[in-house]
């Protein structure tokens, strides 16, 4: 399996590196896995025209689109605060999943690009999950409702860690979720 992560923190510090770091080593065992790590890359997030001019490609956004190209799977991986995703995320999805690459749209026929492929969604939070619903979840919204409908890319397991930096978080905990994700990816084939 060809998979492609994207870590959306935009910290290199953070747990969500952590998970990267944990899921890519379990997911190397038996796929080939290309890293992309927002933390890491100079590119600009901001969609200048919309998609009424385009915008030269960076590297990096040049480089993720071929990797969305080559990738069976793609993980996405980030925080979710004031129930969005990062704003780096936002943007680095507004400039790499693009007319002619990912969806076609003509009149009201929608062409999935991207269809066959598959995703992951791995989400930590501070919040407690059981309030997502009701404040937010956003994140997880964009990515569903829209990125993936739009694209066909098929949804198949999520990941979910809430209570972070709160008395209900540990390294214990912490290490448990890691262990999840590491049995998950090691599985992947």
């Amino acid at each position: 399996m060809k998979i492609l992560y994207v870590v959306g923190h935009p910290y290199q510090g953070s747990f969500n590196h952590a998970i990267m770091t944990t899921f890519v080593k379990a997911a190397k065992v038996h796929s080939n896995v290309e890293v992309v790590d927002l933390s890491a890359s100079d590119f600009d997030p901001v969609l200048r025209f919309g998609y009424a001019k385009r915008m030269e490609d960076e590297f990096l956004i040049l480089r993720s689109k071929q990797y969305l190209q080559w990738a069976d799977r793609i993980v996405f991986a980030f925080p979710e605060w004031w129930g969005m995703m990062p704003s780096v995320l936002s943007g680095w999805i507004a400039r790499v999943f693009t007319p002619g690459l990912a969806y076609n749209i003509n009149g009201f026929k929608v062409s999935k690009l991207l269809a066959g492929k598959t995703a992951n969604v791995i989400i930590t939070s501070s919040a407690p999950r059981i309030i997502w619903p009701f404040v937010g979840n956003g994140g997880f919204k964009v990515l569903k409702k829209n990125l993936f409908y739009v694209t066909g890319i098929k949804d198949v397991k999520d990941f979910y860690l809430d209570l972070l930096n709160t008395n209900m978080d540990s390294p214990k905990r912490r290490k448990k979720f890691l262990d999840k994700i590491e049995k998950y990816a090691l599985e992947l084939k």
